[in-house]
């Protein structure tokens, strides 16, 4: 017997992933709203230079050590803003698996190494009973094969409290109300702060329309709302998009796939937009 392969592929590659529709490359989330909508949407520069300038000053023995060449010191130092950023969306991970079984079973040991983090897992548990979360399915990678991207998100879920809070929104637009059971997507967030991008990226995770769910290729269920979980030692707060903003979310982030679509380096189009015809032709007259 041949199983069908799936259509959406995650690849691992240590700490880091990329996907497949198809067989074929396709970006993720966050790397599309990355190049599309520039540093605003992908990394503050104010922040990446104090995280390189506190790079340098922790490992100042490495600029001394001739070990290491101009150009390894130079990617260190350069990769650092986007090694912390990686390190904040593991910490994420981890905070929801360990905040979800103190939330199922009133328990749970961390490892010595989390021990760190207690007070954000036992916030997030909080945040669980608080809006009464029942998880659909979490850490669910997913694809938009239409317009072909993808990425992972944290948490599908149902919650009584968020979709009545979400039909008084709705009511005053005057959308018809949702069911109490609709299941929405919730992307957790360990930073600082709730990024802009964070709001285009649950919404582009909402418009999904294939996923693995407990290793099984599947459709997407139907997404009706979406929310932003943002973790801290001191609160867990949650951040719902407004129905009616989200629209104009998905807009924007269908206008950051197509910048990515033109800018990438290694698959954009717009460098192959021009040709120079003078040169051959200056070629062609030179030899002859």
């Amino acid at each position: 017997m041949t199983l069908t392969p799936n259509r959406l592929q995650r690849i691992n590659s240590g700490d880091n992933h990329w996907y497949k529709i198809d067989g074929t490359y396709a970006p993720g989330v966050t790397t599309a709203l990355g190049l599309g909508l520039g540093l605003k949407f992908d990394i503050p520069s104010g922040w990446a230079a104090r995280v390189c300038a506190n790079f340098v000053i922790e490992r100042r023995h490495l600029l001394a050590d001739p070990v290491w060449t101009d150009t390894e010191l130079h990617n260190m130092i350069r990769s650092a803003p986007r090694n912390t950023r990686d390190d904040a969306a593991v910490k994420g991970k981890i905070i929801h698996a360990y905040g979800e079984q103190l939330h199922d079973t009133g328990e749970v040991e961390l490892a010595d190494e989390h021990a760190h983090i207690a007070a954000q897992v036992e916030q997030y548990a909080g945040f669980l009973d608080r809006w009464q979360i029942d998880t659909v399915a979490s850490e669910v990678p997913v694809a938009n094969t239409t317009l072909r991207y993808a990425g992972t998100g944290d948490l599908i879920a149902r919650s009584e409290p968020i979709v009545t809070l979400v039909n008084e929104w709705r009511a005053h637009a005057e959308l018809e109300p949702l069911p109490l059971d609709a299941p929405g997507i919730i992307d957790l967030k360990s930073g600082k702060d709730i990024r802009d991008k964070d709001k285009c990226q649950v919404i582009a995770y909402g418009k999904a329309d294939l996923c693995h769910i407990d290793g099984t290729e599947q459709p997407m269920p139907d997404i009706y709302w979406h929310g932003l979980v943002h973790v801290q030692a001191e609160f867990a707060d949650l951040h719902l998009i407004r129905p009616t903003y989200e629209q104009q979310l998905w807009d924007l982030f269908n206008h950051a796939l197509a910048e990515w679509h033109a800018l990438d380096e290694k698959r954009g189009w717009i460098s192959h937009a021009t040709d120079n015809v003078d040169r051959p032709l200056l070629a062609i007259e030179t030899a002859a």
